[in-house]
Formats: C-alpha cells, sequence, structure tokens
C-alpha cells in the first residue's frame, strides 16, 4: 500500500441545491460508511446501505446547509465497508474515492446521481 491516496475525478459537476445525493459504488446490499472530504479538510460522515445495483443514496440535508454549492471547491468522496476502504475500478484501474465540485444549474433539481462505471452521469 502506497503511502498516497489516488481518487478518480468526476467530470461533470455535480448540480446545487440537491436534497439527495446518488453514488453508485462497487458493492451491492452492504451497510456502508460514507466519508465526504470538503476543501478546508472537515470530514463529515453519514452511513447507508447500498442497493442491488450498488446505489447508495445520501440525504443531504443531514449535512450543512449549503454544504455543496458551487463555490464549495472540490470534495473527496470514500465509501468503507466497517474500517475496509472500497475501492473504484475504472477502466482496469483502482482508485480509492472520487473528487467531485458542483455547479449552478437551471431548472434546480432535487436528486442526482454519479455513476462512474458507465462514464456518464445521470439526472433523476
Amino acid at each position: 500500500m502506497g503511502c498516497c491516496r489516488e481518487y478518480f475525478e468526476v467530470c461533470d459537476k455535480v448540480p446545487d441545491c440537491l436534497e439527495e445525493l446518488g453514488v453508485i459504488t462497487p458493492v451491492s446490499d452492504e451497510d456502508v460508511n460514507l466519508f465526504l472530504t470538503d476543501k478546508f479538510k472537515n470530514l463529515y460522515l453519514t452511513e447507508g446501505v447500498t442497493e442491488s445495483n450498488g446505489l447508495l443514496v445520501i440525504g443531504l440535508t443531514q449535512f450543512p446547509d449549503q454544504l455543496i454549492n458551487p463555490y464549495s471547491g472540490n470534495f473527496i468522496l470514500e465509501v468503507y465497508r466497517g474500517n475496509e476502504l472500497i475501492k473504484f475500478s475504472i477502466s482496469g484501474v483502482e482508485y480509492d474515492g472520487l473528487i467531485f465540485s458542483c455547479a449552478s444549474v437551471t431548472p434546480k433539481q432535487a436528486n442526482y446521481t454519479i455513476d462512474v462505471f458507465n462514464t456518464t452521469t445521470e439526472y433523476v
């Protein structure tokens, strides 16, 4: 294990003003912990259960108001099973997590899903 972490940078920006953010993870039907780190190295933790397709839905109302906004910079997203970091294998390369940022969009939407395995992101 190297001393540095590698993250996959999501090209599409996450829309602002979301109520829920979905992330397709490499694991299905499992209890997981999700760690979200902002540009100031503040760490936010949430727990969830992935669905059969790997989808983990994160209710953003549990985080500080407007945490994810067009001015908040990059976020690092990591998924853990207990203490084990779950790697994202994308195009044959393993990553420790994802990096994403936010953009203002019109019209506003309530939900958005990041799906790096199909190399597209999906509006829900």
